[in-house]
Order: C-alpha cells, then structure tokens, then sequence
C-alpha cells in the first residue's frame, strides 16, 4: 500500500489502493473492520521505522528489521513531512474506525491523505 502511494501522485490512480487494505474483507461488519485496524497498524508501524531510517536514528530500534530493505526504498517518498502526515493519517483513520466508520470510507479516504 504505501509502495502504490508512493509511485505516484494521481489520487485518481492512489484510489486503488485502497482494494489493497480491503484484500480478505468483504464479510461486513466487525471482521472488516478489524483486517482493516490490523493493516493501519501494521502500517503506522512501518511508518514508524521509516521515520527512524530518515533521522539516522539507531537501527536497532526498528520493530520491522526483516523488511529494511524496502524501508530504505520507501524512506525518500515518505522521511519527513510526508511520513508524518501519513503516520497522523493512520491514526486518525484508526479513530473513525472505532468510531464505527465504513472500512470502505475510511480506507478510500486515508489513500488520498498518503
């Protein structure tokens, strides 16, 4: 997901990435809000560890070693600014969703916000 929104800047074209946090939903209800808060999670996670890679923080602290690799190639779209804007996004994303908020809504908006 954040590999689709980095590669470009058509929100047009974002808007699919939104299929990606919504892969294995679709029952409705509780089960799709919960794979969605277990993606958004994982993905303020990820985030996270970007963040560490972009301030030459200490490496050791990542909480996702075993994917460095693709940290390091999604660190110059999302260091700075933008990871903190996406990592806001995560979370206010994660609210609406306890809020009772569609998946649905909810994922489509945050594809625009990253």
């Amino acid at each position: 997901m954040l590999g689709h929104a980095a590669s470009t800047p058509d929100s047009r074209r974002r808007i699919d990435g939104a299929k990606e946090l919504l892969s294995n939903t679709g029952r409705g209800g509780a089960s799709d809000r919960d794979q969605l808060s277990t993606h958004l999670r994982a993905m303020a996670s990820l985030l996270r560890d970007i963040e560490l890679l972009v301030t030459v923080a200490d490496a050791t602290a990542l909480a996702n070693p075993d994917v460095r690799p693709l940290l390091e190639r999604l660190a110059p779209a999302f260091g700075g600014d933008r990871g903190l804007n996406a990592f806001r996004a995560v979370d206010r994303a994660l609210v609406a969703l306890d809020r009772n908020a569609s998946p649905k809504i909810v994922a489509d908006w945050l594809v625009l916000e990253l």
